[in-house]
């Protein structure tokens, strides 16, 4: 009988910690801990999904059948014959192990993911995003990411404000820590590409009336397993002034 109640008394203690941990700053040195000890003991549950079936297409002019949102409170979406919508309703962000959110699936192996991106003001339909750091993009991170009590791991290629600039952000996240540059760019839309090969990740991008991809970055990602979640994401960010104003339209993606 004593070996059941102190059974039952650490599944509460299990169940009461994990809860308290779901409101804890991601990036604080305790949940941190706590996730490498998740690790370590097996306690991260990853549910395994089918990859997509290759080459893929759509312009995103309805709701996509195994396709599925992440964190889609932050955001209010809509899908017409202009491609997925997306107006940014909250302030987050995708940086070290905080999580903003996200339109998803499954691909495996080595990819070319060419996504059309369009970002705007929400205020001003007709204006490029201007304050803050305003992204719109496409991204590749491990399912592992979205289990209970881990770290962040992806890669990712955006089009939007950073700072003070129109730029092409792209960031290596790994384990929670970011590895971040921008690329200057002349407008708040651009086609965007990222090709997997192995373990080699290039980013590319180009104006929407040129055939010529430039190569943004590339990073080096052995810890990245086959099988990742492709993602349509936007953020809106500005360090707690909650300053959000901006909508990111995707016109079509194309997965070869």
């Amino acid at each position: 009988m004593n070996r059941i109640r102190l059974a039952i008394l650490i599944v509460i203690i299990i169940v009461l910690t994990s809860m308290s941990l779901m409101f804890m700053d991601r990036d604080s040195r305790v949940y941190r801990l706590v996730s490498k000890v998740a690790a370590i003991s097996g306690l991260q549950v990853v549910v395994a999904a089918p990859a997509i079936s290759v080459p893929f297409k759509t312009n995103f002019s309805a709701a996509t059948a195994g396709w599925q949102w992440f964190n889609s409170q932050l955001v209010d979406s809509r899908f017409t014959g202009d491609g997925l919508t997306m107006v940014v309703s909250e302030e987050a962000v995708w940086w070290k192990n905080k999580r903003a959110t996200s339109y998803y699936n499954y691909v495996s192996g080595d990819v070319d993911v060419i996504v059309q991106v369009k970002t705007r003001k929400t205020t001003d339909p007709q204006a490029y995003p201007d304050s803050g750091y305003q992204f719109g993009g496409v991204m590749l991170r491990s399912p592992a990411s979205s289990a209970a009590l881990t770290t962040e791991n992806y890669v990712f290629n955006l089009v939007g404000y950073r700072g003070e600039k129109l730029q092409i952000e792209s960031k290596s996240t790994h384990n929670g820590y970011s590895e971040v540059t921008g690329y200057d760019w002349s407008s708040g839309d651009a086609e965007l590409k990222i090709s997997r090969r192995g373990t080699n990740f290039f980013l590319y991008a180009r104006k929407r009336d040129s055939k010529q991809w430039i190569e943004v970055n590339s990073f080096v990602r052995e810890d990245l397993p086959d099988t990742l979640e492709v993602a349509l994401i936007a953020y809106s960010f500005s360090y707690g002034k909650k300053t959000v104003d901006l909508t990111v339209q995707f016109e079509h993606i194309l997965i070869q």
